[in-house]
């Protein structure tokens, strides 16, 4: 019994103690939870408390700094300290003397005391001030935890070597201030505060090769919101003390983002003078295209900092490109915003040139983030994925290997769709490795001279003739890439003391021949090489004195050009005592010159009729004054036009034949068209290969007229593949087609239904594709060849002084025929790897030139 007893007193006991602790529990709470429990501040405090809220305008937290005070969980110096040691205070940027008086109002109510106090800051730290000014007024105003270092971290100086915007008041990226600074101590932050509102930052210190200090300071603004923002970077020392290094109003930049590989059709807006872009390049260097431009634009790359990398401004041509070199990874101490995220990012900027259209107009483009462009033949841009080298490639001289020609293209178009192409289906923008301008000048500053020919992005190959010997040039050239490639120049003539590639300044020549060579190293490291055959004085060469002073200077550049990628090559000049008005006024004549309005609209006259079929019109003046004038085809290409065209077993061939039918309505086994035409040239003593690209340009390359097919309706079984006899007759349906049937049938004559001996002799009536090719080479050697119409350009324009006068006899009213067959004349002999070859080219010469050669009217 007495042990049950002994048990209920010993319960008792447990329920009072527990009791007792949830009692006591309950008081300390009471007095750490509720205000005022602690004490109540005195009317001194309060006064502090009130003359600190105003001064540092912290006016509407007096109450919450109270009960803090009051639970006695801060100090008075405490909340001085931190109220003169805050963002709010340090950023009206006060010094010593201005801090000494705030202090002694807010201690003492007014600034008597500031002299005494500043006097203590000499070499203290303000915190240490602060604490020991309140401390000696009341003990238990002391510090909570401790007096602050008496000195601390202090700034000596400092100068920023840039401000946190660009010179034209941008930020954006991850800010950088750099710059040096004398500081005692280590102990130092930075806060960004942007519209007042703190954002995180680091402040880097280091040491430089000469042992003093220097600073960076990071900002991401990578999240901020687009607009007008106000930045202010303040510097912190553990002495309490704080400097504003730099800042001011930025501007935030919209960004429109852009990917690798993608296509975006975008534009600098009317009214607007900038378009701003973003590409995060992950782990690939930075390709960003602006593609037909239609005005003239600056365009300029930033780094992930927002620093400049390159900017580019090509006039006059109708892209831009920007590149940059994949940046290396940062340090992840280096920012304290959180993740780094992707590290590889760039910003692009589009700005409206001043030269540019009115700024009410929209500048429209498309931006590609690909290294290599392509068009497709439907007018898609496409980024190009697959890795293809530099295109377009140059005019070859020598037949290439067609490997890898049948491979398709992995492209990107618009949507972000990745598709294949043939390539026979692209066309490539030229923008790497390739020079959109090159201009010659004797000396520095001197007289611009027009090399030959005009610079175009798949030409390589320039020549100038001077006639009086120049000591020196220098050479403007402009890369497509800008910034991005390296130019550099030499001259490697033997005789030139010049072996030393330079990138600038003055070239000097040697008397005669000099070589200029200008390499272009791409972006990706590709090389590629321009030359310029300069004649310093046109005598100075057997080939000058021989050849070129037999033709006026307009002709000798283009001609010298010539001599020197072909040395075989033979000029005859033929005087045609014609004055140049008169010509051109015999060539601009009703339906003499035709353009076709359809495929080159820009080329006809607006008032002109239909003169042929499918909108063939009079040609405008200033197109027949360019296809006129020889001096603009004495190039690789187009020099053929001038190509004597007799028969030359040493250079015609059946193989060369099929290769220019390739793929077209002559490449059939059944017929052996080949073979005819070889034939017929043979026979006839003229040209084959003129032969077919004749066919091919009457008949077009799939024979697309009845008379190749001989299905003429009312005069099926006749073939004209010459188009002989073709004459327009606009008031009737296919006049000239039937014009040219009856020609086969009955010859000159056709009313008359008798053929004479000379017409049986070229195999009329032409019922068979063989007799209509054998028959018609056969009419036109004795028509055209034999009476010294011998080349392409005779045969357009009728430049021969012959029993049928000038101007009449002319085979083709089409103004770009000759233009346009010598085009296949060299792919012919290029495939034959016979480029070459001793060709004699007849070049006619009229007197009264003008001193300019024309443009090609599509430019």
């Amino acid at each position: 019994m007495m042990d049950n007893q002994m048990r209920k007193g010993y319960l008792w006991v447990a329920f009072f103690s527990i009791g007792a602790s949830l009692v006591a529990l309950i008081v300390i709470g009471a007095n750490l939870l509720i205000p005022g429990v602690g004490r109540r501040i005195s009317s001194q405090e309060e006064e502090i408390i009130t003359r600190t809220g105003i001064l540092v305008g912290t006016e509407n937290t007096k109450g919450i700094w109270t009960e803090e005070l009051e639970s006695n969980l801060l100090t008075l110096s405490d909340y001085v300290r931190i109220s003169l040691t805050g963002s709010e205070y340090l950023l009206k940027n006060p010094s010593d003397e201005t801090f000494a008086r705030d202090l002694a109002f807010i201690v003492f109510g007014s600034p008597a005391e500031s002299e005494e106090i500043l006097r203590m800051l000499d070499g203290r730290s303000r915190k240490y001030v602060i604490e020991k000014v309140l401390s000696d007024m009341n003990r238990k105003y002391a510090p909570s935890q401790g007096f602050s270092p008496e000195i601390g971290t202090q700034l000596v100086s400092f100068h920023a070597d840039n401000p946190i915007q660009d010179e034209n008041g941008y930020a954006f990226g991850l800010r950088k201030i750099s710059g040096s600074i004398d500081m005692e101590g280590t102990e130092a932050r930075t806060d960004f505060f942007v519209d007042d509102t703190l954002r995180p930052g680091n402040l880097i210190l280091e040491t430089d090769d000469s042992g003093g200090q220097i600073f960076s300071m990071i900002w991401d603004a990578r999240g901020e919101s687009p607009g007008m923002r106000n930045v202010k970077v303040l510097l912190r020392t553990s002495d309490g003390r704080g400097e504003v290094i730099t800042g001011g109003q930025v501007i935030i930049p919209p960004f429109t983002v852009v990917e690798n590989d993608g296509v975006l059709k975008s534009k600098v807006a009317e009214r607007e003078n900038l378009a701003w872009y973003t590409l995060d390049a992950g782990d690939r260097d930075a390709y960003i295209n602006f593609i037909n431009i239609t005005g003239d634009v600056r365009v300029i790359l930033y780094n992930l900092y927002g620093d400049i990398i390159g900017a580019n401004d090509l006039h006059g041509y109708p892209h831009e490109t920007l590149r940059g070199v994949r940046q290396p990874k940062l340090l992840s101490e280096m920012i304290s915003s959180g993740p780094l995220g992707t590290q590889n990012v760039f910003y692009a900027c589009v700005e409206r040139s001043p030269e540019a259209s009115p700024s009410v107009i929209d500048i429209d483009y498309t931006v590609v983030c690909s290294k290599n462009v392509a068009i497709h033949r439907d007018g898609r841009v496409l980024s190009v994925i697959d890795e293809i080298g530099n295109v377009p490639t140059p005019i070859p001289f020598r037949p290439a290997s067609d490997e890898g020609d049948e491979e398709p293209i992995l492209c990107a178009n618009e949507n972000g769709e990745k598709i294949a192409f043939a390539r026979e289906d692209l066309s490539f923008v030229p923008l790497n490795g390739v020079l959109t301008a090159i201009s010659l000048r004797s000396g520095e500053g001197g007289k611009t001279y027009r090399a030959y020919p005009d610079h175009d992005v798949l030409n390589r190959d320039y020549a100038y003739v001077f006639d009086e010997e120049t000591d020196e040039i220098s050479l403007r050239i402009v890369p497509a890439e800008g910034y991005a490639a390296k130019i550099s120049v030499s001259n490697l003539s033997k005789a030139n003391a010049l072996m030393t590639p330079q990138s600038d300044g003055p070239i000097r020549l040697v008397s005669g021949e000099n070589t200029i060579s200008i390499r272009v190293v791409s972006f990706d490291g590709t090389e590629s090489e321009y030359r310029m055959f300069i004649l310093n004085k046109v005598d100075e060469t057997e080939f000058g004195e021989s050849v070129l002073t037999q033709f006026p200077s307009g002709y000798r550049s283009g001609l010298w050009l010539l001599h020197n990628l072909f040395p075989d090559y033979r000029f005859l000049p033929y005087q045609t005592g014609i004055d140049w008005e008169e010509l051109v006024s015999n060539q601009d004549y009703k339906g003499t010159s035709l353009a076709n309005a359809i495929s080159h609209p820009h080329w006809v006259k607006p008032d002109s009729i239909v003169y042929d079929g499918s909108g063939w019109k009079a040609a405008k003046r200033q197109v027949v004054e360019y296809f006129l004038d020889p001096r603009n085809f004495l190039t690789p290409v187009y020099v053929f036009q001038f190509e004597k065209l007799s028969f030359d077993a040493t250079v015609h061939s059946a193989e060369g034949i099929r290769h220019m039918v390739s793929d077209s309505f002559l490449d059939e086994n059944d017929i052996g068209y080949p073979r005819i035409l070889f034939e017929a040239g043979s026979e006839a003593g003229i040209s084959p290969y003129f032969l077919t690209s004749r066919i091919l340009q009457e008949m077009g390359r799939q024979g697309n007229s009845k008379l190749a097919s001989g299905t003429l309706e009312g005069y099926e079984g006749y073939y004209n593949f010459y188009n002989i006899g073709s004459t327009p007759n606009p008031q009737v349906i296919d006049g000239a087609l039937i014009n040219g049937a009856r020609f086969s049938q009955w010859g000159r004559n056709p009313d008359e239904r008798e053929l004479t001996e000379d017409e049986l002799a070229i195999l009329l009536p032409w019922t068979t594709p063989e007799k209509a090719i054998k028959g018609g080479a056969l009419w036109i050697a004795s028509s055209y060849i034999d009476i010294g119409q011998n080349t392409l350009y005779f045969q357009k324009f009728d430049v021969i002084d012959n029993e049928d006068g000038l101007y009449r006899h002319q085979y083709a009213q089409n103004i770009s025929m000759a233009y346009s067959e010598s085009s296949r004349y060299f792919h012919t002999y290029l495939s034959q790897d016979m480029l070459g070859s001793p060709f004699l080219f007849i070049i006619p010469v009229y007197d009264k030139m003008p001193v300019h050669y024309g443009v090609f009217p599509e430019k």
